[in-house]
């Protein structure tokens, strides 16, 4: 009984490293990829949503860019979740009123819409998270 419990025990524990290094990695893909590389990403997948013409594109590349770079140090800095929440946000709000300027009023509202739909998502995979860490647990 106490060899099958210690078995049990063993197994669990190697679960867990295994495991481990996976939710590192999710974790740390945004803090270890370049304010480039984010910047293009957010720019490619814009022109497809908002059907963004070439002049478009460029400015909204170069927006990205340029919060990007602002954005990084607060992704990897070690201050508080709060406090980084607070910093993105007021970075994002500053994005958002230069996207205003560039953006039409309808591609505005398809970009706000399609933001809605990310946190949507997002909230959606969190709970998964917090659903499947439980039952782990168990």
């Amino acid at each position: 009984m106490k060899r099958t419990l210690f078995l049990l025990q063993a197994a669990l524990f190697a679960c867990c490293l295994a495991l481990a290094p996976a939710t590192l990695l999710a974790q740390d893909a945004m803090k270890q990829s370049t304010p480039e590389k984010r910047a293009q990403m957010q720019t490619d997948y814009l022109k497809t949503q908002l059907q963004l013409d070439d002049a478009q594109t460029q400015k909204i590349g170069a927006i990205n860019l340029k919060y990007a770079q602002q954005m990084d140090p607060v992704l990897k800095g070690n201050g508080s979740k709060l406090s980084k929440l607070r910093t993105a946000k007021k970075i994002n709000s500053q994005k958002e009123a230069e996207y205003r300027e560039v953006l039409s009023k309808e591609q505005f509202e398809k970009y706000q819409t399609v933001k809605e739909e990310m946190k949507d998502k997002m909230k959606e995979k969190m709970q998964e998270r917090k659903q499947n860490s439980g039952n782990d647990l168990q």
